[in-house]
C-alpha cells in the first residue's frame, strides 16, 4: 500500500480496464457516503490498481480535514454492503488481509479515535 495506516478500497467508481490483469478504480470519499452520513468534512480522492492475477492492490488515498494523529487503531478497512448500508468488516488494511475478486456491495470507511463512525467513505 502506497500510504500509511489511511487507506481504502474502490468499489464500483470509475472502473476501467487497462489490461488483461489490472483493473483501475478512481474515486472520491467524504462524509456523505458514510451510512449514515457522518457530517464529516473530511473529503479526498483515492485511486486503486487491482491485479486479477496475483490478486493484490496498490491503493493511493489522498484526504483532507483529517490529521494523522486522530486516526483509530484501525483507521481503515473494507465493508461489505449495498450502498446506504454499513454490513460487517471483512478486510482489516491495518492489517493483512484478503481481497475478494467480487467488488460489489463494498464500502470505504475512515475512522477517528473520538469519533464512533466513520468521516469518510465511499459507496
Amino acid at each position: 500500500m502506497s500510504r500509511p495506516a489511511v487507506t481504502a478500497c474502490a468499489i464500483g467508481a470509475l472502473a476501467s480496464i487497462s489490461s488483461a490483469q489490472t483493473v483501475f478504480f478512481d474515486f472520491f470519499v467524504d462524509g456523505s457516503q458514510e451510512a449514515p452520513p457522518s457530517g464529516s468534512f473530511a473529503f479526498g480522492f483515492a485511486s486503486l490498481a487491482y491485479d486479477t492475477t496475483s490478486m493484490t492492490f496498490d491503493l493511493d488515498l489522498f484526504i483532507d480535514g483529517i490529521d494523522l494523529d486522530d486516526l483509530a487503531s484501525s483507521p481503515a478497512h473494507l465493508h461489505r454492503a449495498p450502498a446506504g448500508e454499513n454490513g460487517p468488516v471483512v478486510v482489516d488494511l491495518g492489517a493483512f488481509g484478503s481481497f475478494e475478486e467480487d467488488t460489489d456491495n463494498g464500502l470505504i470507511q475512515l475512522r477517528l479515535s473520538d469519533v464512533p463512525i466513520g468521516v469518510a467513505a465511499n459507496q
